[in-house]
């Protein structure tokens, strides 16, 4: 059975997607309509003269190609930004939702040789004396009533959301996965290495664009499977555009398939077990602790 944190993840890609579709149909056209209402508009309230010289227009308002390629280009960059979000998001919501349910799990976050920097507590202190390894398993005895005379609901929140980012930590998504997939003791799936290598691709040029990192030698770039090269300059016509967005989506279904495995392997290592009996179960309710992607 896959988990909550994954049918958002689903949904949230699903969203995304249609976006993409919706905007592959915007033309020349209806920019020239829309460039045209700008003007009228304009000149109705006195913001551009009626006898206006077309050369001192915006290039979007003068050339409708320019202004349909852009909208291209920002649905891409807008993808990039938000699936990669996405991917964290996922990371970071399924570590917080299996230790919602395994408490041995979430003992396991405050081990002390993986400690998680600024995290001091009586409890945190209680449980490294005491984390011990048993049959596979990470517990802590008599650490239900333990957490009852500590518990604090922000607290409680504060260490989810700690381990959380600790586990996923890294600047390529392949660091992040590693992480992720170490803590949990899984494996990382067949065929890992191939996705992850292009995700990698996909984290580099968001962060090219993103941040303007401009130090690389050359730009990082994707390549669709019809050899079309996309990199930060690159201007977008229809046709394009429709195969970038077909890499892009394709390389996020390869990413789905990726987090399905690993998120059933996930729930079969660290299934419910008492963590549903203490009273943090009782008093901080999954969505508490989602983040929201905005």
């Amino acid at each position: 059975m896959l988990s909550i944190p994954y049918s958002v993840f689903e949904d949230l890609f699903e969203d995304m997607r249609i976006q993409m579709a919706l905007v592959l149909h915007i033309t020349e056209d209806h920019c020239r309509q829309w460039s045209q209402c700008i003007i009228d508009e304009s000149i109705e309230t006195s913001a551009l003269p009626e006898d206006y010289d077309e050369a001192n227009l915006h290039r979007f308002l003068r050339n409708p190609g320019a202004a349909c390629s852009q909208f291209y280009l920002s649905s891409v960059h807008s993808f990039m930004f938000r699936s990669t979000a996405l991917l964290e998001l996922y990371l970071k919501d399924s570590l917080k939702q299996l230790m919602k349910l395994n408490l041995d799990l979430f003992a396991r976050g405050f081990r002390k040789k993986d400690e998680v920097s600024g995290m001091k507590c009586k409890i945190l202190r209680w449980i490294c004396r005491r984390l011990c390894k048993k049959e596979g398993t990470w517990e802590v005895k008599g650490l239900p009533s333990r957490l009852a005379k500590y518990y604090s609901d922000n607290e409680y929140i504060k260490y989810l959301n700690a381990i959380a980012r600790h586990y996923t930590r890294g600047e390529k998504w392949s660091e992040k996965y590693k992480h992720y997939c170490r803590f949990l003791e899984i494996e990382q799936p067949e065929g890992a290495s191939a996705a992850n290598k292009k995700l990698d691709s996909l984290y580099a040029l968001r962060n090219d664009i993103g941040h303007l990192n401009r130090h690389f030698n050359e730009p990082p770039t994707i390549t669709t499977e019809k050899g079309f090269v996309f990199h930060r300059e690159t201007e977008l016509d229809c046709e394009s555009y429709r195969d970038v967005v077909l890499h892009l989506i394709g390389l996020m279904q390869e990413a789905i398939t990726l987090l399905e495995k690993s998120d059933e392997s996930a729930n079969r290592k660290w299934p419910r077990n008492r963590a549903l009996k203490d009273p943090i179960a009782r008093a901080a309710e999954y969505e508490s602790v989602i983040t929201p992607l905005t």
